[in-house]
C-alpha cells in the first residue's frame, strides 16, 4: 500500500493527499513527517523535505512529480486531460500557483502562522508580485466547470 509521508500544513503535501484522494486510491498516512536534515531521514527525501511517497520499498519525492507517478500507474480516473496540448497547459497553471502565487505567499508564512513581523515595504512587494501572478492566473484559468483537467 502507498504511505504518504509530511504534515497537513503544507501545501505539497495536500496537493498529493487530494490528487490520492480524487483518483480513489487507497493510501496510509504518516502526517507526522516533518522536514528533517537527519540521516535517516535523508534517506527518503534527499532535501529532507516533505511530502514524500513510500511506494514498495522505495520513496518518491517532489509533490508534482508523485502526482505523475499516479497518473501513470492508476489511469482510471485521470487528473490531467488525453490531449498533449491541454494537459500542458495544465502544468502550466500549476507552475503558475507554485512560482508565482505560492511561493510568494510562503514569505508571509513568518508572520501569519509563526508570530513574526515582516516590514511594510515587503508586504509591498508581496502584494505587487502576488496580484501580477493571481491576474496571469485569473488570464489562463478557466472554471468551466472545473479549472482544468479531463
Amino acid at each position: 500500500m502507498l504511505k504518504l509521508c509530511g504534515v497537513r500544513i503544507s501545501n505539497y503535501h495536500n496537493k498529493v493527499r487530494l490528487a490520492l484522494l480524487e483518483k480513489g486510491i487507497e493510501f496510509e498516512e504518516d502526517d507526522t513527517r516533518v522536514p528533517s536534515q537527519d540521516a535517516t531521514y535523508l534517506e527518503h527525501s534527499a532535501m529532507g523535505k516533505v511530502p514524500y511517497l513510500e511506494v514498495g520499498g522505495n520513496t518518491l519525492t517532489e509533490s508534482q512529480a508523485i502526482c505523475e507517478y499516479l497518473e501513470d500507474v492508476y489511469p482510471q480516473r485521470p487528473l490531467y486531460p488525453k490531449d498533449a496540448w491541454e494537459r500542458a497547459k495544465v502544468r502550466e497553471l500549476i507552475n503558475y500557483v507554485e512560482l508565482h502565487v505560492e511561493l510568494v505567499s510562503r514569505r508571509l508564512h513568518k508572520q501569519a502562522f509563526y508570530g513574526g513581523t515582516i516590514s511594510d515595504e515587503s508586504k509591498a512587494q508581496i502584494e505587487r508580485e502576488l496580484t501580477k501572478g493571481l491576474k496571469a492566473l485569473a488570464r489562463h484559468a478557466k472554471l468551466a466547470p472545473a479549472i482544468a483537467g479531463p
